[in-house]
């Protein structure tokens, strides 16, 4: 499913939201990266598996080097489905859709940043 982004963009553009990069958005694996506006990184890595679809969220912190898993969850879903948002350069929210019984697990504080996730049933 393509992301926000590319709905409303012709192929081959750039445009939407400068601070979200989505790479391989038809790919069983993708990529998706939203900044703080300070520049703090949270990266979204979808891998689609034949049985399950595996993804996990990494913070990046600045002056750091390398991500750092906070979130990570196993079960029916699509790049597109977990939402992040910066409410500020300190709080970080996730919202996913998630069934009972599936593997996920979610970091409620790294260093200053504070993460909020929001597990939503499905219809």
């Amino acid at each position: 499913m393509p992301s926000e982004a590319e709905i409303a963009c012709p192929a081959g553009r750039t445009c939407g939201n400068p601070r979200v990069a989505t790479r391989e958005a038809f790919s069983p694996t993708a990529t998706r990266i939203v900044q703080s506006q300070d520049g703090q990184e949270a990266r979204l890595r979808y891998d689609a598996g034949f049985l399950a679809r595996d993804y996990e969220v990494a913070l990046k912190t600045l002056g750091c080097c390398r991500h750092t898993t906070i979130f990570w969850h196993a079960g029916p879903s699509s790049v597109a489905d977990v939402k992040i948002e910066w409410l500020d350069h300190r709080h970080l929210q996730l919202t996913y859709h998630v069934r009972s019984g599936d593997p996920q697990h979610c970091e409620k504080q790294l260093g200053d940043i504070s993460m909020v996730c929001t597990p939503l049933g499905w219809c």
